[in-house]
């Protein structure tokens, strides 16, 4: 699927974790600090493409608290940005994963987009202002995606990519 890939080359780090449940890829982006809390603490983009209609958050939470976030000094708060990609997403599966527990897990804040590989829906979460125009962008992008050379296309997505973590306030 032309979205899954562009993700993958988006992410361009190698799968952390690829199972029958999900395949997860991990992105450090960039390094926060505090006046309260000097010490760096990871910013991570997260990749998940989801195989089945399950959602298992705190065993791909656990691998990435292992592998990224243990570590840092203690009081530190990472900051995720999660893409969940399913062929069955949308707004509720949006509102199944952002949930209370989730957005503030294993010292890490995390904010959720979820995108339908299907049909090219975007979702920040219910009601969300820019839900409709991204979604727009998203499913035109998908359209031309053998009208356009492939490096047009590629840096067209990775824009719109950028700017949803934007609007997700990594």
């Amino acid at each position: 699927m032309p979205l899954e890939d562009a993700l993958k080359q988006y992410f361009d780090a190698e799968s952390l974790i690829d199972n029958r449940q999900y395949e997860l890829r991990v992105k450090v982006i960039d390094r926060k600090r505090s006046f309260f809390h000097p010490f760096a603490a990871p910013g991570l983009s997260v990749l998940v493409i989801l195989h089945t209609s399950e959602i298992p958050f705190q065993e791909m939470a656990g691998h990435i608290n292992r592998h990224f976030v243990s570590g840092q000094i203690k009081g530190a708060q990472s900051r995720c940005c999660w893409f969940i990609c399913s062929d069955r997403g949308g707004i509720y599966l949006h509102e199944s994963i952002e949930t209370k527990e989730n957005r503030k897990y294993l010292g890490m804040k995390n904010r959720f987009i979820v995108l339908n590989s299907g049909n090219g829906s975007v979702s920040f979460g219910p009601g969300h202002v820019r839900n409709r125009p991204v979604s727009e962008r998203m499913r035109l992008l998908l359209e031309q995606y053998r009208l356009i050379p492939a490096s047009v296309w590629r840096k067209k997505m990775f824009s719109l990519l950028d700017f949803c973590l934007e609007t997700a306030g990594r």
